[in-house]
C-alpha cells in the first residue's frame, strides 16, 4: 500500500513537472538571419497560408443570411468552410511533423538546445498535435465557427516550435550547412507522396 501511493505521489509530481514546463513554452534562441535561409529550405504550407483565422470567422456566413441568401447557399458555404478548416489544419499537423523531422536531422549536425530544452520542444510538440487533433475533432463535429477560439493557439504553438527550429539552425557550422540541407532534402518525402496521405 506504501509504494502504491509513493507511486501515485510520484506520478502525480512527474506530470505536475511536465505540465509547468508546457505552459512555460519552448525555449526562443534567436537568430533572425537563420530564419529566411531555413524557410527557403523547409517549406511550411501549414504556417505560410496567409490569414487562417478567417476560415474560423463567421462574419461572411452572417452577411449572406442577413441579406436574404437562401439557406442551403448558406449551408453550402458553411460546409465548404469546414473543409478548408480542416485541410488547414491538417497541414498544420503535417508542418509539427515536418518539424520534428527537421529538429532529428539538425541534431545529427549537433544543434541542439540542451536536454531541458528538447524535453521542453517535445512537450510542445505533442501539446500542438493534441490542440490541432481536438481542433479538427471540434471543426468537424461542431463546425469552423464554434472553434474559432482553438485557431490562433494552434497556430502560435506551431510557430513558437519553428522559431526554435530556426534559431538552433543558426547554429549549425557554416561549413556543414550545405550538406544538410542536401541530408534534408534527401530525407523530405516527394510531393506526390505527400498529396498521397
Amino acid at each position: 500500500m506504501t509504494t502504491l501511493v509513493l507511486m501515485l505521489v510520484l506520478g502525480a509530481a512527474l506530470l505536475a513537472w511536465m505540465l509547468l514546463a508546457l505552459l512555460r513554452g519552448v525555449p526562443q534562441p534567436t537568430a533572425p538571419s537563420a530564419f529566411g535561409r531555413l524557410a527557403q529550405v523547409v517549406p511550411l504550407p501549414g504556417l505560410s497560408f496567409a490569414c487562417p483565422h478567417r476560415l474560423f470567422d463567421p462574419a461572411d456566413c452572417d452577411a449572406a443570411r442577413a441579406s436574404g441568401t437562401p439557406e442551403f447557399l448558406v449551408t453550402a458555404v458553411r460546409n465548404e468552410r469546414r473543409r478548408l478548416a480542416l485541410l488547414w489544419l491538417r497541414l498544420l499537423r503535417d508542418d509539427v511533423r515536418t518539424l520534428w523531422q527537421l529538429r532529428r536531422t539538425m541534431a545529427a549536425y549537433g544543434s541542439s538546445a540542451g536536454a531541458m530544452g528538447e524535453f521542453r520542444l517535445a512537450l510542445s510538440g505533442f501539446a500542438a498535435i493534441a490542440l490541432i487533433q481536438l481542433l479538427r475533432f471540434a471543426v468537424s463535429t461542431l463546425g469552423p465557427f464554434q472553434a474559432a477560439a482553438f485557431c490562433s493557439a494552434s497556430r502560435s504553438r506551431v510557430e513558437a516550435i519553428w522559431q526554435v527550429c530556426a534559431g538552433l539552425f543558426g547554429r549549425i557550422p557554416a561549413a556543414q550547412v550545405a550538406e544538410f540541407e542536401r541530408a534534408w532534402a534527401a530525407a523530405m518525402p516527394s510531393p506526390q507522396a505527400a498529396l498521397l496521405r
